[in-house]
């Protein structure tokens, strides 16, 4: 027996529509949260602990830098190799790899965590940062300038103690909110650099926090 367009709709097409648009919300709230206006000006000023300043820190703190990946891990007594987590986001590594300093990976994870436990303190939905860049050989750096003219030879990059946490990105959150998660997250690096844990460079080009452990 042939069901009438009503009946189609009742059986088929009602529920089909239900789930869609259930997955189109679940799939929002597990997504990204984009930032479309960043005050470039105010936080040039208040991040701008440049290269030279943060690559004493690096040659101090980190490793000796290794020439490609397959000798990157000799030194694994002092790397932590890092992973997504509840504090933050490991984004798709392309000229780089997931490993830092102990300092560095400590420094890391508290960065995330005060960042949630800010965000819960003002009732604000909760989301994770993004990490968009860890260790890099002279390899990467190498590969990295063949797209980046500016990517610097002796990146403090490759002593494991540095980390990029994008500005423009969150994981998961509110669009409404977005302003306000970069604002949270400058507060959290003021905070930790004036506290001598961390140099901090703000970085237009790239759009993220160019961090260096001071430990």
């Amino acid at each position: 027996m042939r069901m009438t367009f009503k009946q189609l709709l009742h059986k088929w097409l009602l529920p089909l529509f239900i789930f869609l648009c259930l997955a189109v919300a679940v799939g929002c709230s597990c997504g990204e949260t984009k930032v479309g206006n960043v005050n470039y000006n105010k936080y040039n000023n208040l991040f701008d602990d440049m290269n030279g300043t943060q690559l004493k820190a690096a040659q101090r703190f980190g490793i000796v830098p290794v020439d490609d990946r397959s000798y990157a891990f000799d030194d694994d007594k002092r790397l932590v190799k890092v992973s997504t987590c509840d504090a933050y986001k490991i984004d798709k590594l392309t000229h780089s790899v997931p490993y830092l300093t102990n300092g560095a990976s400590t420094l890391l994870r508290t960065i995330g965590e005060t960042f949630r436990k800010r965000l819960e303190l003002e009732g604000l939905s909760d989301c994770r940062l993004i990490v968009t860049s860890l260790l890099r050989t002279k390899d990467d750096v190498r590969r990295l300038q063949g797209v980046n003219a500016n990517a610097s030879s002796n990146s403090t990059h490759c002593y494991a103690t540095t980390f990029d946490i994008t500005y423009q990105r969150f994981e998961g959150g509110r669009k409404s909110s977005g302003e306000r998660y970069t604002e949270i997250l400058s507060e959290v690096l003021q905070d930790l650099r004036k506290q001598g844990r961390c140099y901090v460079r703000f970085e237009t080009n790239q759009h993220c926090f160019h961090i260096t452990s001071r430990k």
